[in-house]
């Protein structure tokens, strides 16, 4: 799982002219997300726990969310299936660098600072 996820994060950062040194950092988080790898949701590439918003292709489950950040409140919710490791690598890297995180504009050991000081938090769990 790490030394997968972490060598296609290292290449794509790369491909991208950004510092390959966040793949520990992004890895160490899809690692949380994921129990290692073992979710339900890494049978379809999806170790960050990425939503599905535009509904193109998607698989619900059962979950906890917080919406007051005090809370959780059990829902279900609709999480976005990769095709790929490389699709998901892909689209991680574009979503932890829109405009909500930024986290590349940072230096690599800021990453958890950028995502519980964004716009919109990437995580709603409360723990």
């Amino acid at each position: 799982f790490k030394a997968d996820l972490k060598s296609a994060y290292e290449k794509e950062l790369t491909a991208r002219g950004l510092n390959p040194e966040f793949a520990d950092y992004i890895v160490a988080q899809d690692a949380l997300e994921s129990g290692w790898g073992s979710s339900s949701l890494s049978e379809h590439y999806n170790f960050g726990g990425v939503k599905e918003t535009r509904k193109e292709k998607g698989i619900d489950k059962k979950t906890k969310e917080s919406y007051d950040g005090k809370t959780l409140t059990d829902t279900t919710q609709t999480f976005r299936q990769f095709d790929s490791l490389e699709d998901y690598v892909k689209y991680k890297i574009d979503l932890l660098g829109n405009s909500n995180f930024n986290v590349f504009a940072y230096r690599p050991e800021q990453f958890y600072e950028r995502l519980i000081s964004a716009k919109n938090k990437y995580a709603t769990d409360i723990t």
